[in-house]
This record gives C-alpha cells, sequence and structure tokens, in this order.
C-alpha cells in the first residue's frame, strides 16, 4: 500500500509539475505589455488567457491511452483510468476559474506565498477527490499489470526529483 501511495503522489506530483511548465511555456498574449509586468503578473495573466491551450486534457489522454497500451488494459480498466484522469482534468479548470475570478495579488512575497499554499490545498483537495478513484483503478489490475504500473511510477519519481513543482508564479 505504501508502493501505491508513493505511486499515486508521484504521479499527481508529475501531472501538476508538467501543467504548470506547461502554462510556463506557452507563448506571452502580444496584447500584455511585458515590460511593465512582473513575471508573476505575465504568469498569471498567461495562464487566466482566454488562447490558453488544453495542455492538461492533451497530455492526461495521451498518458492514459500509452499506460493503456503499456499495462494493456482491459476496457473496464481502461475506463477506469480515464476516469481518475477526467476528474484530475476537471479539478485544474475548476481551480483555473478560481484564481482567474480572484486573479491573487503576486507583486509580493506575501501574496505569492499565500497563493502557493492555495495552490498547494487546492492539490490535495483534487488528490483526495482521486484517490478513492486510482486506488479502485490499481485494484482493478492483476499482478503483472500492478508490477508494470509500481515500475513505471518510481521511474517517473526517479526523473522528477523535485516532486513535480516545477513552473509557477515564483519562477
Amino acid at each position: 500500500m505504501r508502493i501505491l501511495n508513493k505511486s499515486m503522489l508521484a504521479l499527481v506530483c508529475m501531472c501538476g509539475g508538467l501543467a504548470l511548465a506547461q502554462a510556463n511555456a506557452q507563448p506571452k498574449s502580444p496584447e500584455s505589455d511585458e515590460k511593465d509586468m512582473s513575471p508573476q503578473a505575465m504568469w498569471l495573466d498567461d495562464m487566466c488567457s482566454d488562447n490558453r491551450g488544453g495542455g492538461l486534457g492533451e497530455m492526461m489522454r495521451d498518458r492514459t491511452e500509452h499506460m493503456s497500451t503499456m499495462l494493456e488494459l482491459n476496457p473496464q480498466q481502461t475506463a477506469a483510468l480515464k476516469a481518475v484522469a477526467d476528474a484530475r482534468i476537471k479539478g485544474a479548470k475548476e481551480f483555473k476559474a478560481s484564481i482567474c475570478a480572484h486573479k491573487p495579488d503576486l507583486s509580493n512575497f506575501p501574496g505569492r506565498l499565500s497563493f502557493r499554499v492555495e495552490m498547494m490545498q487546492h492539490r490535495l483537495d483534487a488528490f483526495k477527490t482521486e484517490a478513492a478513484q486510482l486506488t479502485s483503478f490499481y485494484n482493478s489490475l492483476d499482478a503483472k499489470q500492478k508490477a508494470a504500473f509500481e515500475e513505471m511510477g518510481m521511474d517517473e519519481d526517479m526523473r522528477n526529483e523535485r516532486g513535480g513543482m516545477d513552473g509557477g508564479p515564483n519562477d
């Protein structure tokens, strides 16, 4: 069970880090005057932009397809994994809507710190929601699939030593 928790946490952290890295990689909107904006304000402006693509959704769909192939999932297992991905995508959209509605003040350290806490709390709440679905998916795997899933999680953990927290308003 400890390996499952570690694998789930590694998967969640990787996805969160990739989503934030994707946010930083998006081109800046031409309408904003970047010379007058702090890096944090530009990050938030970009994150809340209507031009923002569905990076997390595409990444989660690709990951689900990849895992389905690698683990040789049956249709029921694939549906369970897709439910986890859909929950994660929904949570990310809700978070984006929440922060973009009140646009936190990232111009000072206390504002950035408060925002980071808000981001982490949201991720924790989302992870708690996803954990039951992810456990259900894991329990549907046979021994060979579980071993492969755990190996995939360990591999991701080794590649992502910082726990997936790259990107964001402090970078």
